[in-house]
């Protein structure tokens, strides 16, 4: 039997616990839950074989899964039942709610038909990672002066934070691949209506220090956002109220960048597509190509 390798069985554990919040397992239990999840069969689990310098025989695998049980220990994210051997449970901070990653460890974080999500630090998350890139599309953590529960960079920051976090991944990044980051248009300097140019130092490093390029800055338009800047649109006055966020799209390659505007057209109006049908119409316009000058009316068919 190979054994698996410990990224393979690591999500596994961390899941069998996770699909038993209220409950603790036996490590009998944890073996069989973690071999079906794998595809083993109840002998290739508890297979032995000469493990250490003693040679002692040992089953390789319920050894990486006891090895997990500690690694998540340290997480504290499991612990161990009181008073009785081989039992564990998961920690009251771990059932509230999600756990910060701990250094060096990834978890898994939810899986669908469309792929999976990790849960760990960026960019130690991805070490290893061997296939191509063709999309990297993030909202990072926005400098804002008040950090949420999540923390996040300042604005003096900001830049060598994506900085260290994107050129790890630029390796795969594919050369007809994209970057897209979701940033926020609403950082202030401290105490002022004036807008911070974090956003401009960040277009300005990505190039010369990562040799991206800036392809352009589309607009998410976010409805469900609260009015706002409150301080300086809605009290100063000073400032409109926003519902929108930038997204800065970027390329290692714009000439290679996969990209196809007829991906987003929007049909045309019951009106408009009958006025095509009918072979348009003649109507006089002021714009256009012309010998003489861009301003000449020009007679063109709509």
């Amino acid at each position: 039997m190979v054994q698996s390798p410990q990224l393979d069985l690591f999500p596994l554990v961390e899941a069998a616990f996770r699909n038993c919040p209220d409950r603790p397992l036996a490590n009998a239990e944890l073996y069989r839950l973690v071999g079906a999840a794998a595809g083993l069969q109840d002998q290739e689990v508890h297979a032995k074989q000469p493990i250490g310098a003693a040679g002692q025989p040992r089953s390789p695998v319920t050894r990486e899964i006891r090895w997990h049980q500690q690694t998540l220990k340290a997480c504290g994210i499991l612990e161990r039942v009181p008073h009785e051997r081989g039992v564990w449970q998961l920690t009251e901070k771990a059932k509230r709610g999600m756990h910060r990653a701990a250094p060096q460890v990834t978890l898994l974080g939810f899986s669908t038909s469309l792929g999976l999500a990790l849960f760990g630090h960026s960019p130690q998350a991805l070490q290893g990672l061997e296939e191509r890139i063709d999309l990297v599309l993030t909202s990072p953590p926005y400098p804002l002066q008040q950090p949420r529960g999540y923390g996040n960079p300042k604005a003096s920051e900001f830049t060598d934070f994506i900085c260290r976090t994107i050129e790890p991944l630029l390796g795969n990044l594919a050369s007809t691949g994209s970057l897209v980051l979701n940033l926020s248009n609403d950082i202030f300097l401290h105490r002022s209506p004036a807008r911070s140019t974090y956003l401009e130092r960040l277009v300005i490093a990505l190039e010369d220090r990562l040799g991206l390029h800036l392809m352009d800055r589309l607009i998410w338009e976010n409805r469900s956002k609260a009015p706002g800047p409150l301080q300086w649109a809605s009290l100063s006055r000073q400032q409109l109220n926003v519902a929108w966020e930038p997204c800065y799209w970027f390329s290692p390659d714009p000439l290679r960048c996969k990209a196809n505007n007829r991906r987003v057209l929007v049909p045309h109006s019951d009106r408009q597509a009958r006025l095509i049908a009918a072979g348009g119409e003649t109507r006089q316009t002021s714009y256009g190509r012309c010998d003489t000058g861009w301003s000449a009316d020009r007679t063109t068919t709509a």
